[in-house]
Order: structure tokens, then C-alpha cells, then sequence
């Protein structure tokens, strides 16, 4: 259970990641 936790939270990170890299390319 922890590990399909871990691996949401790493999910959600790299979501954040892509949408912040994202934004600063179109801004």
C-alpha cells in the first residue's frame, strides 16, 4: 500500500514538473 502511495506522489511531482516546465515555455 505504501509503495502504490509512493508512486502517486511521484506521479502528482512529476505532473507539477511538466505543467511548471510547460507554463514556462508558453508565458
Amino acid at each position: 500500500m505504501s509503495d502504490l502511495s509512493q508512486n502517486l506522489v511521484h506521479l502528482r511531482w512529476l505532473l507539477k514538473l511538466v505543467d511548471f516546465r510547460a507554463a514556462g515555455e508558453f508565458s
